[in-house]
């Protein structure tokens, strides 16, 4: 931008000054213009050799150093000749005089020659257009750096909320802006850290919550065992102890697990993979978990010969893990379908269970949040599921979605990824 400037105002100046000079030095001039026509008037009517003694005479009556040269003496190029022969004449300048030449008609072999004074530079012209030129500069770059400042300061400000504990604050975005990339990652950055705080509170009161009932189940056991008369009301205390110690273990592993979920991100090994090779693996592990309940699974699959990129463990992980639910809810039956859904490849998981009611949608893939009051802590359900899916769905840069089911009656829940190239 300052080079650009620079070189606009220079460029703009220096056209501006020439013209002005241009002028100047016409209007300082025209009186010698003037002269030189007379003169060249007035060698008309005298032969070679009074041409010669005249014009001596004229630089001592006008005081001017006025001088007789043979045409010879001046090699111009064929552009000036015409100038040369003009009514004005021909003005040269050198680095020690500037001339004003003027070739005479009846005497075609003499030039008159007139050396003329140089013209003085407007020192005040030279200092405004000095200052317009840094006004100038400074007014552009001004221009240049107002929205940038602005940017800045907005930045500034959003910084700062977000550090007073205001997570909600983002960056609106502008496409006048020359930083969008700054502000684009500020406004990721922000999200993240929102999520985070949102899901540690989330952990911390769940994990609260969801303890107090195998704690005072353990209080209870254990004040229990204490008063236990017999040995064998107080082994009968010790097992029921044992299994609240285990339900536990379950609930803090499975908070642990997902707490630190983030971190196996890193771990994450995205490459592309058939489809046909990933539909045998879950069909083969989904038809066990059907039979183990009585339930049928059908399996269908359109595009055999299609890739994804994908974790291979963790989208059989959190596919098994819809399925899962699917047979424990479902009735009697299943369906699990691949197919191409606008350039995507979809995968459908649906059962014809009681469903979920639509206005608890938005609530699915939240943490720790159970819809149903059937799918318990006893069961080794947290609410974690889903949101652990979510979390995955989202590594792969892929989605997720509860819909309205297409065959049956229940959950239809649908996962979309890009069909790698």
């Amino acid at each position: 931008m300052v080079l650009a400037s620079i070189f606009f105002l220079g460029w703009t100046l220096d056209k501006f000054q020439s013209a002005d000079d241009a002028e100047n030095t016409s209007s300082e001039y025209a009186i010698y213009y003037q002269l030189m026509q007379g003169f060249s008037l007035q060698s008309s009517a005298l032969s070679e050799k009074e041409l010669q003694l005249q014009v001596p005479i004229w630089a001592t009556q006008f005081d001017l150093p006025l001088s007789l040269h043979l045409s010879n003496e001046l090699a111009l190029p064929i552009e000036l000749q015409a100038q040369l022969n003009s009514a004005e004449g021909l003005l040269l300048a050198s680095d020690q005089q500037t001339y004003l030449i003027k070739s005479l008609s009846k005497h075609a072999q003499y030039q008159l020659y007139l050396s003329l004074p140089e013209v003085e530079p407007e020192s005040a012209m030279d200092l405004w257009l000095t200052l317009a030129f840094y006004l100038g500069a400074g007014l552009l770059m001004a221009l240049w750096l107002l929205p940038l400042t602005r940017r800045l300061s907005l930045i500034h400000t959003m910084t700062t909320e977000f550090g007073k504990g205001n997570f909600e604050s983002r960056i609106p975005m502008s496409r006048f802006s020359y930083i969008h990339w700054l502000e684009n990652s500020f406004n990721h950055m922000a999200k993240k850290i929102e999520e985070l705080i949102a899901e540690n509170r989330l952990l911390a009161s769940g994990l609260s919550h969801d303890l107090r009932t195998p704690l005072a189940c353990l209080r209870f056991g254990l004040d229990a065992a204490l008063d236990a008369q017999g040995d064998s009301q107080k082994n009968s205390m010790m097992v029921r102890m044992e299994n609240d110690l285990d339900q536990m273990e379950q609930m803090v592993s499975a908070f642990l697990g997902f707490a630190s979920l983030e971190k196996q991100r890193e771990r994450l090994v995205i490459k592309p993979y058939q489809l046909s090779a990933l539909f045998t693996d879950i069909k083969r592990q989904a038809t066990l978990l059907a039979e183990k309940q009585n339930k049928l699974i059908h399996f269908e699959n359109s595009i055999e010969d299609k890739y994804i990129n994908v974790d291979k463990v963790w989208l059989s992980r959190i596919l098994l893990n819809i399925i899962t639910n699917a047979v424990r809810f479902s009735t009697a039956q299943i369906n699990l379908k691949i197919e191409l859904d606008n350039e995507s490849v979809s995968i459908t998981i649906e059962d014809d269970g009681p469903g979920i009611n639509q206005e608890q949608w938005k609530n699915v893939f939240k943490p720790f949040v159970r819809l149903e009051a059937s799918r318990n802590r006893e069961q080794g359900n947290y609410g974690l599921g889903l949101a652990i899916a979510q979390k995955v769905i989202d590594w792969h840069q892929a989605e997720i979605l509860l819909t309205q089911p297409q065959q049956l009656s229940g959950c239809c829940f649908k996962l979309l990824f890009k069909v790698s190239s």
